[in-house]
């Protein structure tokens, strides 16, 4: 490497040779040593790590994501750390890029941020089914920074208004495959995350995070009553502790009332939402579908080009593909045609796949009104 500063990569594994050897692949020429820590695969996971150069070390598992993640760094020798997942792979060509960071002389920069693509459905990804948002994955080692949380695992960073001053935002995209259909059964993910989550709610942990996770879990699991009570005391815990809550925690909430039948009480919650992040498309979007579903075709045509106006650039917030492209576009075509406005219909749905071609739906129903 041209550059004194060096880069750790610190990971934690068990069972990845389905993953490993794209994740490893997709880094290992911007970093200078790369630190797995393995808490009991049966596989050819070690093996694996060792033909990328990898410096291998058995953790005996504690059902503690932070503790395994901690040893890592214990075990780093850079200046600055990043960490990633065995199903996580660097956007060909970011790879590089990741040490910008190092180059900074701003000694307040301690945190590098990448933007993370999270696929959800089936297998392979389809880039219509995917959330992004801007996640911090490096730090300055010096800065001693620790994670948090028995699962979901989280740096911790005591006060995130100072801390968004500390990131450097870097120009690499990362993508996530650990929730697709098959990996989330081929794991049973949900099953073992609810378990840990639990435990760490019965010991009295004041996070929450903790609700949230679960009711996160309890959505995907459609026990969506529970779901919804678990969310809301997890927003409520965020006040009392005197933080605003997240975004994603009222995109989850306002998920959850979309498809337990919307009513004109959820749309004017969701409201308040948007009055608390009025540049956060998702809450938009849900809205608008709301609104459909409830047959308000005009009031959620009004709500689908204000999707479109704003886009999906604000990656601070989880957003979903498509959201404020071409998801609203054919929901907009679809509020023009309960109008008998065919044109108009017709020219959202080019646009819906001028957006994204291989959109099925708006094709069909494009063809459908060729008729």
């Amino acid at each position: 490497m041209n550059t004194q500063k060096k880069l750790s990569l610190c990971m934690i594994v068990r069972n990845e040779e389905q993953w490993l050897e794209n994740c490893l692949r997709s880094i290992q020429e911007a970093v200078d040593e790369i630190i797995i820590v393995d808490t009991g695969s049966t596989d050819r996971t070690k093996e694996i790590a060792a033909d990328f150069g990898a410096a291998v070390y058995d953790y005996k598992w504690q059902e503690n994501f932070s503790a395994a993640r901690n040893y890592s760094l214990e075990q780093a020798t850079g200046d600055w750390v990043l960490w990633l997942d065995a199903d996580e792979e660097v956007q060909g060509g970011d790879a590089m890029s990741v040490r910008q960071v190092l180059e900074t002389d701003a000694e307040t920069i301690l945190l590098g941020g990448i933007h993370l693509l999270s696929y959800y459905g089936e297998n392979p990804p389809d880039p219509r089914r995917a959330h992004g948002m801007n996640q911090v994955r490096m730090f300055r080692r010096e800065s001693g920074f620790r994670f948090q949380g028995s699962v979901h695992e989280q740096l911790h960073l005591s006060d995130r208004a100072i801390v968004q001053s500390m990131i450097f935002q870097l120009p690499v995209t990362v993508y996530h495959y650990g929730y697709l259909d098959e990996t989330v059964s081929l794991r049973d993910k949900d099953k073992r995350n609810m378990l840990l989550l639990q435990q760490e709610k019965n010991q009295g942990s004041p996070d929450p995070w903790i609700d949230y996770h679960m009711a996160s879990v309890l959505y995907r699991r459609e026990a969506f009553a529970e779901a919804y009570e678990y969310v809301n005391s997890s927003i409520l815990q965020f006040m009392d502790q005197g933080y605003l809550p997240p975004s994603l925690l009222y995109k989850l909430k306002y998920s959850i009332l979309l498809v337990t039948s919307p009513t004109r009480e959820s749309v004017a919650g969701i409201d308040l939402a948007i009055q608390l992040y009025p540049d956060y498309v998702d809450l938009y979007y849900t809205k608008g579908v709301m609104l459909f579903e409830m047959e308000l075709f005009r009031e959620a045509e009004e709500v689908f080009q204000k999707c479109i106006a704003l886009g999906e650039d604000r990656n601070e917030h989880l957003t979903t593909k498509g959201a404020g492209s071409f998801l609203a576009c054919y929901y907009l075509s679809r509020c023009y045609l309960s109008s008998g406005n065919h044109k108009l219909a017709q020219t959202a749905l080019q646009e819906a796949l001028i957006l994204n071609p291989d959109y099925p739906e708006a094709r069909e129903l494009l063809k459908e009104m060729d008729f």
